[in-house]
């Protein structure tokens, strides 16, 4: 039988290592140290230098281990971004330094338990008791004594998400109290185990410990080996935590063989389901904290943790796909057995581009404007763009309390790193990008998604926010960013709207008409795809950052399924309306005609009457011109008669005057007309069209909360009729017990007669 190789965190007098990890070791190891008093370690590295006294010699300050689990509880907003917090070591254990022929591998799924229930009826008891993520890698995976050891990562490529050493500790606190740590590395035979729980955490300091075990067969079996370890008296916190997992999969007592039981099963599934993966790391969660109630029965807790789970589940399927943007179509993402594909922005988005820009860190861009790309501390930023077809379309009341909701606002995304993690996201950020803000400018779905697949932005830790503050020159890099990105959003717009004369109105039309698109083909993945892109110059405006639209040049993607093409019929339209605008023509403009009072101005007979041609329009034929003169003549006596373009009639000699051809100003005022009315018709139909998607979109909110009710009334009833179950079976319990009272009675009288 081979020995348990178990790992001991305590430090010895000849140890050799750094000061970071002394102190880190000693801080972990405390609450085993108390159950081994004769043991004291000595927290002054080997190589340290020798002080004359121990007044001289540096102190340790001592970290409360209950303090930092409180800090860990509070670091998130939402339950979904401490769930993302995890399942980044997860991304990025299988996507990074990817060898040929490895198949990265990311499973989410419930902490499911079967367990055969000894009753009248002989029914299984299945228990969820929480949810795991499991992951594979293509190199060796970090010990967990150097994992779990506070605020130290091994993590150095910036393209690497987790560069703080907090996130699986930290998120793993913030979403249960209980947590287990396994991993495989190498073989089957090479199994490690660690453990995150608030009952371990002791004032003295944080305690996460972590074991080593072997899995070889014709040894002594892994159940056996976890047994023998957690029996022992300097064990006993952790087999308390064992047990108390036990418990929540049998619904019993808690048992340490229970836990161990249910620990070596996932053991098992994490060889046997990734088989062919020589190294795998599986976090299991028990018991999340998402909105329960307080005061339940375990019954209840356990059927909420199991609406708990499928919820979080439901809302990992929506989620992921929008937070990663560089998971390569060979990834084998399954939440509870549904594989993800990751093309979110491939879908909606309507005329993605993709433009390149330099981005300064220290030096702010009116410095080196001209040379941005060559100055050592720049970097490049991709950026995408485009109309989100499916936000547009979104209804601008909120359908439960009426308020006015701002869903199709110029949005920016921020993404990091290289799996593209989901950083911030602002709803409106025309403001923040220095564009305009008033009215309806930049408000037609429009999509900026900022990619530092290069890893150059600074992070907060929890991976909520941008943090320049981080940074000794802060404020220029984000000066400058937000120069670079705005002048290109605003290129980008101003490029899109002067396709339909700058009608907003037209714009969100033409967006809105790919509402019920669907893609030629499937979507590439983001990285591997041929957007549409740009040649651009920039220049210095009025101290911002200006795109020459003359000299720019769109360079067509074949990945760009949905265009806007430019409507002519619409750019006629309105230069006519604009030339009609200019004319003067005597029905609209008093100044240039005479009073009643005034002399006439008189014209000689057979003058031909001058009249103005319209500018988009052909000249008038020579036939008009001619039929014009005509009319001239007929209606003119002695040159004394007035010229009235207006249709007035002469009556000063008694003759009837002839019939003559409408004027072409009076022809140009009807198509003016004309126009308008299209125009208002078109205006109109886009309205009802926004009015229809509205009411759509709140039948569709109705239908969701009927059903959410009706689901809700049906839980209700399985509840009620739960309890009147427990009910019924306390009742006969209690008849029992009766009858058995009464058979004892007599009993007792027959023998004491």
């Amino acid at each position: 039988m081979a020995e348990t190789a178990v790992l001991d965190l305590t430090l010895s007098d000849d140890e050799d290592d750094s000061d970071d990890s002394q102190c880190s070791n000693y801080a972990s190891s405390t609450a085993q140290v108390k159950n081994e008093s004769q043991r004291q370690p000595d927290p002054t590295p080997a190589l340290a230098p020798q002080f004359n006294n121990e007044k001289d010699a540096p102190k340790l300050t001592i970290v409360n281990g209950k303090g930092f689990w409180r800090s860990w509880t509070r670091s998130f907003k939402t339950t979904m971004l401490k769930l993302l917090d995890l399942i980044d070591n997860s991304v990025d254990g299988a996507t990074i330094q990817e060898r040929p022929g490895f198949t990265g591998r990311v499973h989410i799924y419930p902490d499911v338990h079967e367990q055969l229930v000894t009753n009248r009826k002989g029914s299984k008891f299945i228990s969820t008791t929480g949810l795991c993520i499991r992951n594979n890698s293509p190199h060796k995976i970090v010990p967990l004594s150097e994992a779990l050891v506070v605020h130290n990562t091994t993590k150095v490529d910036p393209t690497e998400i987790g560069e703080n050493g907090v996130g699986l500790k930290q998120a793993c606190a913030a979403l249960c109290d209980l947590s287990f740590v396994l991993v495989k590395n190498g073989s089957d035979a090479n199994i490690e185990m660690g453990i995150v729980a608030k009952s371990l955490q002791r004032e003295e300091g944080p305690y996460l410990p972590a074991f080593q075990f072997s899995n070889e067969e014709g040894q002594e079996s892994l159940r056996e080996q976890m047994i023998t370890l957690f029996s022992e008296p300097k064990h006993e916190d952790v087999a308390q935590c064992i047990a108390q997992y036990g418990a929540n999969i049998t619904g019993c007592d808690p048992s340490l063989s229970d836990g161990i039981d249910g620990l070596c099963k996932r053991v098992g599934d994490m060889c046997h389901l990734f088989y062919g993966s020589d190294y795998v790391f599986e976090v299991i969660l028990n018991k999340i904290r998402h909105g329960q109630e307080e005061g339940l029965v375990k019954r209840a807790l356990d059927l909420q943790q199991k609406i708990t789970v499928n919820q979080l589940i439901k809302d990992l399927r929506r989620e992921i796909p929008r937070t990663y943007l560089h998971i390569p179509d060979s990834f084998q993402f399954i939440v509870d057995e549904e594989r993800l594909k990751f093309n979110y922005w491939q879908k909606r988005l309507v005329e993605l581009s993709t433009f390149t820009i330099p981005i300064g860190s220290t030096i702010p861009w009116k410095q080196n404007f001209e040379v941005s790309d060559q100055h050592p501390d720049s970097y490049e930023l991709r950026l995408f763009m485009g109309f989100d077809r499916f936000r547009i379309a979104d209804a601008d009341v909120d359908g439960e309390t009426g308020e006015k909701t701002e869903t199709k606002n110029a949005s920016l995304y921020f993404y990091s790193r290289q799996s593209g993690r989901l950083i911030k996201s602002d709803p409106d950020a025309r403001a923040f990008l220095g564009l305009t803000s008033g009215g309806t400018a930049y408000c037609q779905g429009l999509t900026i998604i900022i990619d530092d697949i290069n890893g150059c932005l600074p992070l907060h830790p929890t991976k909520q926010d941008i943090s320049f503050g981080l940074e000794n020159k802060g404020d220029v890099h984000e000066e400058n960013l937000v120069a670079w990105v705005g002048s290109v959003t605003k290129f980008y717009y101003s490029t899109h709207v002067k396709k339909f004369n700058n009608l907003k109105k037209v714009l969100t039309a033409k967006v809105s008409h790919y509402v019920d698109s669907k893609l030629p083909n499937e979507p590439k993945a983001l990285s591997e795809s041929d957007f549409t892109t740009f040649k651009m110059t920039f220049g210095e405006y009025r101290s911002k950052i200006q795109v020459d639209s003359k000299k720019s040049k769109e360079i067509v993607g074949r990945d760009t399924y949905f265009r806007l093409h430019r409507d002519c019929s619409i750019v006629n339209e309105k230069k006519r309306s604009h030339n009609s605008s200019q004319k003067k023509p005597c029905e609209d403009n008093s100044d240039d005609q005479p009073s009643l009072g005034e002399p006439q101005k008189k014209r000689r007979r057979g003058e031909p009457i001058s009249h103005r041609e319209d500018a988009d329009s052909d000249a008038d034929s020579e036939a008009n011109v001619k039929m014009e003169a005509a009319a001239a003549n007929n209606s003119i006596d002695n040159g004394s008669a007035c010229i009235d373009l207006c249709g007035s009639s002469d009556e000063d000699d008694g003759r009837v005057p002839a019939e003559r051809p409408s004027h072409p100003t009076e022809t140009n005022r009807i198509l003016e007309l004309e126009k308008v009315i299209k125009q208002l018709r078109d205006e109109s139909k886009s309205e009802i069209s926004s009015l229809r998607q509205e009411n759509k979109a709140l039948q569709e909110r109705w239908t969701l909360h009927k059903k959410q009710l009706e689901d809700t009334k049906t839980k209700e009833s399985k509840w009620k009729a739960l309890t009147t179950k427990v009910k019924k079976e306390n009742k006969e319990l209690k008849e029992q017990v009766e009858q058995k009272d009464r058979i004892i009675s007599v009993l007792k009288r027959r023998l004491g007669a």
